[in-house]
């Protein structure tokens, strides 16, 4: 997952002033869709299945996610707006900014460690963002692929996807 070495790589030549605002507008964004995630009512199917477990455990865990996922967003909204109390300097903002949206959107080890690693704050922003970016890139697919199988109908037809492969890269 060497990402950082496209010649076409979009944040390439942003400055950490963007890469932080869209930071802190993918981080707002994935944080705001994974509490509506955990808000969304249970199927009937889930809440018969969650009620039905032999132990609490998956309504505690569906419990767990939702207030993980609000407390989460809570911590941003409150970073957010101490950001500039806590780091007036634009190279401690950069660092805070970096390591909070890897702490909040629960970026892997593997990210944290190259992040850790990086001693220039303007391409630890860059490793975020790419992350942050394809995190959303996810969502976006899965909503998607969620939205066609609802509309299938269950018929047996197989929906023919044409998708031109320039616009996807």
């Amino acid at each position: 997952d060497d990402d950082d070495d496209d010649d076409d790589d979009i944040y390439a030549t942003l400055p950490a002033k963007s890469l932080i605002q869209q930071i802190l507008q993918s981080l707002d964004t994935i944080l705001q869709k994974e509490i509506e995630a955990t808000a969304a009512p249970l199927s009937p199917l889930e809440q018969s299945i969650l009620e039905t477990a032999d132990t609490a455990s998956p309504m505690m865990q569906a419990i767990q996610r939702q207030f993980d996922a609000e407390e989460r967003l809570a911590n941003f909204q409150v970073f957010r707006n101490s950001l500039l109390d806590i780091a007036s300097d634009a190279r401690d903002r950069a660092f805070c900014v970096g390591m909070m949206a890897a702490e909040l959107a629960n970026l892997p080890s593997s990210t944290r460690v190259k992040m850790l690693e990086t001693v220039n704050g303007t391409h630890r922003l860059r490793i975020v963002m790419r992350k942050l970016s394809s995190i959303l890139a996810m969502d976006s697919a899965r909503r998607v692929a969620k939205s066609l199988s609802l509309q299938g109908g269950g018929d047996g037809d197989v929906k023919d996807i044409k998708t031109d492969l320039k616009s996807l890269q």
